[in-house]
C-alpha cells in the first residue's frame, strides 16, 4: 500500500492540472449515463437472464444509491479542553485530504483543543518530518488520513515513545501490511462496513452492481488495477468476487495495470491499446476518480467509443468527476463519500483515548452516484446522516 504516497486520492500538482483540463473538455460522446446505456444492453439484461443476478444487482445498487451509512456515536466522554493535536494527511493539495484535514478541525474546535495542520506533500519523507514536528512540539494526538505505518515507522515510534496517542482513518497499520509486525497506531477508524479492510472490500461493490443491472450478461469489462497498492488490491479482488456472483456469465476481459507514478499520458496509452485490443469491452471500472479523470478518459476519447456503448465508473466524487458524471462526458457514475465525516471520526477517537475509552465505529460508508441522483452543479456529494450535527452535541456536550 501507498507506495506512491496515497491510495486513492492522492492528486500531484499534474493531475491537478489534468482534472481542470478534463472539466473543460467538449464533447458528450465521452462516457456513457445510467439513462443512456439502453443502447449498450439492447434490453437484455432482465431478472430472466439465466447468467446474470440483474434484479439482485438493481436492489443492491439502490442500497448504495440510498447510502450505506450508519450514524456517529451519540454519547461520550465530556473532551478534556487544551489538547495539543496534530492532523497530518498524504496531500493537502488533494481534495478529500483537505476535507478530512476541515473535520478534525471543526471537530477539535468543538472540544476545545488547538490544531495544527501539516501538509504530507504526497511524500514518506515529509510525513515522518511532519510526525517528527509533531512530537517536538509536544502534541497530545495525531490525526492520520492516508499515511501508512511501513512508510513512517521509524517516526511514528518516537511519538509513541513520546506519550502521543496516533489515530488513523484510511491507513495500513504496519500489521495490516507485514502479518506479525508492530502496529504502531492506537486506533483505526471504523466504518459502517466494518474495518479498514472491509470498508476498502465494499467501494466497488456498486460498480459491480451498476454494471450488471446495465448490461447484464452482455458485460465485458476492462479493470484498471493499480499494481503494489495495499488498498486498490484489497478492491479489486472483491470486485472480481462480487461481479461474478452476480453475473456468473460475464466477463472480466481485460485488468490493466498501472503504477502510481503514471498518471496521464502512460496510463492513457495503456487504457487506449487494451480498448484496441479488447473492442468488445462495453465497461470500464476504476479504483478511484484520479485514474479516471488522469488517463481513462482521455484514452476513452482518442478510442472513438460513444456513450452508447460504454460505462465508465469511479470513486469518491471529487468535483471534476461529479461534473462529467452530471454532463454525461466521461464517467457514468462513482461510489462517494464525504470525507470530512472521517476527520470529524478520528477526532472522537481521540476523545475517547484521552479518556481511557475504547473508540466507537463512525457510521462512514459508501454512497453511489449516477445521472439519476448526482447533485446540482457546483454542489458536493451529501450523505444521508447529519454527522456533523451529531457529533457536535456528542464532543461538545460529553455523555447525553
Amino acid at each position: 500500500m501507498f507506495e506512491v504516497r496515497r491510495w486513492r486520492h492522492g492528486l500531484v500538482a499534474a493531475g491537478c492540472a489534468a482534472l481542470v483540463a478534463i472539466a473543460g473538455c467538449g464533447g458528450s460522446d465521452a462516457g456513457s449515463s445510467a439513462g443512456s446505456t439502453q443502447g449498450a444492453t439492447g434490453g437484455s439484461a432482465t431478472a430472466a437472464d439465466s447468467g446474470a443476478h440483474v434484479e439482485e444487482a438493481k436492489q443492491l445498487l439502490e442500497s448504495f444509491r440510498k447510502g450505506q451509512f450508519g450514524t456517529p456515536p451519540t454519547t461520550g466522554p465530556k473532551p478534556q479542553p487544551g489538547k495539543n493535536i496534530w492532523i497530518l494527511t498524504y496531500g493537502l493539495a488533494a481534495s478529500p485530504a483537505a476535507d478530512f484535514d476541515r473535520g478534525v478541525r471543526e471537530a477539535a474546535k468543538v472540544a476545545g483543543w488547538k490544531t495544527t495542520s501539516c501538509d504530507g506533500k504526497f511524500s514518506a519523507d515529509q510525513w515522518q518530518q511532519c510526525i517528527r514536528q509533531a512530537t517536538a512540539a509536544g502534541a497530545d494526538g495525531l490525526a492520520l488520513y492516508t499515511v501508512d505505518c511501513a512508510s513512517t515507522q521509524e517516526a511514528l515510534r518516537g511519538a509513541r515513545k513520546a506519550g502521543v496517542i496516533i489515530a488513523s482513518a484510511e491507513s495500513a497499520d504496519c500489521d495490516d501490511q507485514k502479518p506479525g509486525a508492530e502496529p504502531l497506531f492506537d486506533a483505526q477508524l471504523e466504518f459502517e462496513q466494518g474495518s479498514f479492510r472491509d470498508w476498502l472490500s465494499a467501494l466497488l461493490y456498486p460498480s459491480a452492481a451498476y454494471v450488471v443491472s446495465e448490461l447484464g450478461t452482455d458485460a465485458r469489462v476492462m479493470l484498471i488495477n493499480e499494481t503494489g497498492n495495499f488498498a486498490v488490491g484489497i478492491m479489486s479482488d472483491a470486485f472480481r468476487k462480487k461481479f461474478k456472483e452476480l453475473c456468473p456469465a460475464c466477463e472480466i476481459a481485460d485488468t490493466v495495470d498501472y503504477r502510481g507514478d503514471e498518471f496521464g499520458a502512460p496510463l492513457q496509452a495503456k487504457v487506449g491499446q487494451a480498448l484496441l485490443e479488447n473492442p468488445d469491452v462495453n465497461a470500464i471500472v476504476t479504483p478511484y476518480d484520479d485514474a479516471a479523470l488522469n488517463g481513462v478518459v482521455q484514452a476513452v476519447r482518442e478510442s472513438g467509443r460513444n456513450q452508447d456503448d460504454l460505462i465508465v465508473t469511479a470513486g469518491i466524487g471529487i468535483k471534476p468527476a461529479l461534473e462529467l458524471v452530471r454532463e454525461n462526458r466521461g464517467i457514468d457514475g462513482l461510489y462517494a463519500q464525504d470525507i470530512s465525516w472521517e476527520g470529524w471520526g478520528v477526532a472522537d477517537s481521540l476523545n475517547r483515548l484521552f479518556n481511557g475509552e475504547k473508540p466507537q465505529p463512525s457510521g462512514q460508508g459508501i454512497g453511489w452516484i449516477d445521472r439519476g441522483n448526482v447533485p446540482p452543479a457546483g454542489q458536493a456529494y451529501e450523505p444521508p446522516v447529519d454527522f456533523a450535527a451529531i457529533y457536535r452535541k456528542t464532543l461538545g456536550g460529553g455523555e447525553q
